[in-house]
């Protein structure tokens, strides 16, 4: 069986997809379908989906016509914050670590 990965069209649609799954992991990319990185990072996303499909959905959204989340989730291209927690992850798990923290703290909790 092949796990489907599915458009998010609108906000709504985004906010259902979250609300809707309570046993599974919801993953979003969101990204402008006409760029060749978010081609790449679809591509992987197809790979794994059938792997991961008992425990997590993946869906997609182009942030570019639906930006109602790009400053909420603080979408935009920042590769440096990408690098540096790939980083902490590897460092992690090279120690054996299963729990590692984030070199910044990207919680909104405290940001009003």
């Amino acid at each position: 069986m092949t796990a489907l990965i599915h458009d998010l069209p609108s906000a709504w649609h985004v906010d259902q997809a979250c609300m809707s799954e309570d046993e599974r992991v919801v993953v979003i990319r969101f990204g402008d379908p006409s760029k060749p990185e978010t081609w790449e990072q679809d591509e992987m996303l197809y790979k794994i989906a059938d792997k991961i499909r008992n425990f997590a959905v993946i869906y997609t959204c182009d942030n570019t016509k639906i930006k109602d989340f790009n400053q909420m989730y603080e979408l935009y291209d920042d590769k440096q914050d990408l690098i540096d927690v790939v980083e902490v992850i590897y460092r992690g798990a090279k120690k054996g670590r299963g729990l590692v923290v984030s070199p910044k703290d990207y919680s909104t909790h405290y940001k009003y």
